[in-house]
């Protein structure tokens, strides 16, 4: 007996020993172990997101370089089929599918890989490229900069390119591109300025951020741009509807500083500002050699403060025209069934919130049988491409809206209709002028192609490349033109724009007598 007794307690100490080595292995795990595969909010440094691999326990930041690759990993995937079963947020009619798939990640492996989430109520919404890192930071736990610091760090992939992998990885060639002459001189011309400059107070942080601007200048590309972080939320302001400003969209065309188009009842309009006017002075100086994001910060200013611009228009006259700046707050686009039965929608820009107006203008044209649609996009300058998709979706369905060709021709990404194909049997006419570009000409482009819709009015801008915005480390931004895009039979718009089916001219003499010869021809051909 007592040697039994011996026996299990000798089990006893043994299972203790084994029970506490592994508890002291458990609490000397690391912290990157027991957080794998999680997403955490760095709380105490402006919010910077980082995710911990389920497979080595680093810590990678999550910028916007790489979140749409990391969102793909979290993602299930779904079948273009299986996906338009499920609502949208803004449609009238609800589908049950979703509700078994709430609070889900979806990837459209059909259609570029376009990424969706479903919430509790069963309705899907897309992850777009601005709203990725917001998302993310709803989804990520709370992490003190303390406790992060233990996590080894590591960096993504997807970050880098082929060229920085090979310097990174071969010191001599990272060396040969120290040693280059070109950067030789740029550091003799950095000491040069550092050392004789009058001033004694120059700022380091505003010399690196011109030579970042210089850098993307160097380009030669109208539409590709460096922004500091205070740049960047104007431009990010813009999108959203709201700021202040005289509400006009310019850009460089042919060397010239072009208004695209003036929003409509917004200070630059009513003050006789027209698209295609084009820009020679703000406030007396001079815009020759000045920037589009320079331009633009002269323009800009509190409400109830005068810019006064010299402006060439389009007959030759030239004049000063004064613009009292103001709050500019616009919605997308408005709407009205009109008496003859005719559905017109004004589409004013592409922004996050045409989504849902447009789907409400359809619900309405559709439930009182309109006998004909007029699509205005005049003096619409553009907006975000994928809004431009689901427009003209609406007519096409899952049809080619349009097609990017990337660097060198080769890469080609083709953009499908996401809609279900509601307005193709109501005929349609498409109103377009110089102010017309990108995103409208989308429109105007693929609806143009597969003859669902008349355009009348004047050729468009010509502007048919595509921005990418990219998160650089300290806050700034660069809109770098990634891709060129070409209509569903292959024509290119950049630099020579869309020629409508039937030529109208509107003239400043319309418009002061109050006469729009252009709507008027489209309801003539709409008429019954």
């Amino acid at each position: 007996m007592k040697n039994k007794s011996v026996f299990f307690k000798s089990i006893i100490l043994v299972l203790l020993f084994v029970l506490s080595f592994n508890f002291v292995q458990a609490v000397e795990d690391s912290l990157g172990n027991r957080l794998k595969g999680k997403l955490l909010l760095q709380v105490e440094d402006r919010g910077r997101i980082w995710y911990v691999n389920s497979e080595d326990s680093k810590k990678y930041e999550v910028t916007i370089l790489n979140s749409l690759p990391l969102f793909r990993e979290f993602a299930l995937g779904i079948s273009s089929e299986d996906l338009n079963k499920i609502p949208l947020i803004h449609e009238s009619k609800a589908r049950n599918f979703g509700l078994n798939l709430k609070g889900r990640f979806l990837l459209d492996v059909e259609n570029q890989g376009r990424i969706w989430y479903v919430d509790f109520a069963g309705f899907r919404h897309e992850i777009k490229q601005e709203n990725v890192l917001e998302i993310f930071k709803n989804l990520a736990l709370g992490i003190s900069n303390k406790d992060l610091e233990q996590i080894e760090t590591a960096v993504i992939a997807e970050e880098s390119t082929g060229d920085l992998e090979n310097i990174e990885s071969n010191e001599s060639d990272l060396e040969k591109l120290i040693n280059n002459q070109n950067f030789q001189s740029f550091w003799e011309l950095w000491n040069v300025i550092k050392e004789k400059y009058v001033d004694s107070e120059i700022d380091t942080t505003e010399l690196f951020n011109g030579a970042k601007k210089g850098l993307v200048e160097g380009l030669g590309d109208d539409y590709s741009t460096f922004m500091t972080k205070e740049e960047s939320q104007t431009f990010l302001d813009d999108l959203s509807g709201h700021f202040e400003g005289i509400g006009a969209e310019v850009a460089i065309k042919n060397g010239n500083l072009t208004v695209i188009a003036p929003l409509p009842n917004m200070p630059a309009e009513r003050s006789g500002v027209r698209a295609g006017d084009i820009i020679t002075h703000i406030d007396g100086q001079t815009v020759i050699g000045m920037s589009l994001d320079e331009a633009v910060s002269l323009i800009r200013g509190e409400k109830g403060t005068l810019v006064v611009l010299s402006i060439t228009h389009n007959n030759g006259i030239e004049e000063d025209v004064y613009v009292m700046r103001n709050t500019i707050t616009y919605a997308s686009l408005s709407h009205e069934v009109r008496d003859d039965g005719i559905g017109y929608v004004r589409m004013i820009r592409f922004n996050t919130d045409v989504d849902e107006l447009f789907a409400q203008a359809i619900d309405e044209f559709l439930a009182q049988n309109v006998q004909g649609i007029i699509l205005d996009l005049r003096n619409n300058p553009g907006g975000y491409m994928n809004m431009a998709v689901d427009v003209a979706s609406y007519w096409t369905g899952p049809q080619t809206i349009v097609s990017e060709k990337y660097k060198d021709g080769i890469d080609t990404k083709i953009h499908l209709g996401t809609r279900a194909k509601l307005l193709s049997d109501i005929p349609t006419v498409v109103l377009v002028n110089t102010g017309s570009a990108s995103a409208s000409e989308i429109v105007a482009g693929a609806l143009q192609d597969y003859g669902l819709a008349t355009l009348v009015g004047e050729k468009t801008f010509g502007k048919g490349s595509v921005q990418e915005m990219s998160y650089l480390s300290d806050g700034s931004y660069i809109k770098i033109t990634v891709s060129k895009w070409y209509t569903p039979i292959g024509n290119s718009i950049d630099g020579e724009g869309i020629s409508p089916d039937i030529e109208v001219e509107y003239t400043a003499q319309d418009y002061a007598q109050g006469v729009d010869p252009q709507l008027n021809k489209a309801l003539e051909i709409l008429k019954p």
